[in-house]
């Protein structure tokens, strides 16, 4: 039998929408789990089946992923590499390259053992919005491809190299978004990219006047500025 869970909590209702829609189309029922009560969730599994998380905000105990065959998650980034819930750190530190990561759910965030990971390139004009999208796009492949290699008697998953490991789990603040008038053309670009115009946009300060920094390329409509 196949199930969808989702937090309870509506906070995340806007988050889950698009998924709970399918699954109502395909007859499918949905759970809803809160972080004091996971005993029915609990309920819903068996040892032959596989748990996957995609972009689920709770931490998932060891009494519910115990209980599978395989527990996975889909993470948007190259673990062990920025781990948590934020992608601002791979545009402020210039990466060229990222991509999402298949790998096994344990006790902490983000630290099991991986199993298959896809790449893509980053551009000098890329955002939160369109890392998200292009990761997006290479979920369904990505869980098809580690799937199959779960299948493989000889396939063992790799755990993460702790040297590598990077984590960000706090919220970037509107003062994150300054860029002091020293900063260099790209250094302030990596900013603005890395910073929400609505909530809390790039800006520096000029005689002590707040100054909104935006990118806006000439070819592009205003909504289509994080369209590579």
């Amino acid at each position: 039998m196949t199930h969808v869970v989702i937090p309870k909590a509506e906070k995340f209702s806007s988050t889950t929408c698009e998924v709970t829609d399918l699954a109502r189309k395909h007859q499918i029922e949905i759970v809803k789990v809160s972080t004091s009560n996971w005993n029915h969730v609990a309920e819903l599994s068996a040892a032959d089946s596989i748990l996957l998380s995609a972009r689920f905000p709770l931490r998932i105990p060891r009494l519910i992923f115990g209980r599978y065959r395989y527990a996975l998650n889909i993470h948007p980034t190259l673990l062990p590499k920025y781990r948590g819930r934020y992608l601002e750190p791979i545009l402020i530190s210039g990466d060229n390259e990222s991509g999402v990561t298949l790998h096994l759910i344990d006790d902490e965030y983000d630290s099991g053992e991986i199993v298959h990971q896809d790449r893509f390139s980053v551009g000098k004009f890329d955002t939160v919005a369109s890392l998200l999208r292009k990761a997006s796009e290479m979920e369904s492949s990505l869980v098809l491809k580690g799937l199959a290699l779960l299948l493989d008697p000889t396939f063992s998953p790799t755990p993460q190299n702790a040297n590598e490991v990077s984590s960000f789990f706090e919220k970037r603040t509107p003062n994150d978004s300054f860029v002091p008038c020293t900063a260099s053309l790209l250094e302030a670009l990596r900013v603005v990219r890395a910073s929400n115009s609505v909530t809390h946009p790039a800006f520096t300060l000029i005689d002590g006047e707040k100054v909104i920094i935006e990118m806006r390329r000439v070819h592009k409509p205003y909504y289509e500025n994080d369209c590579i």
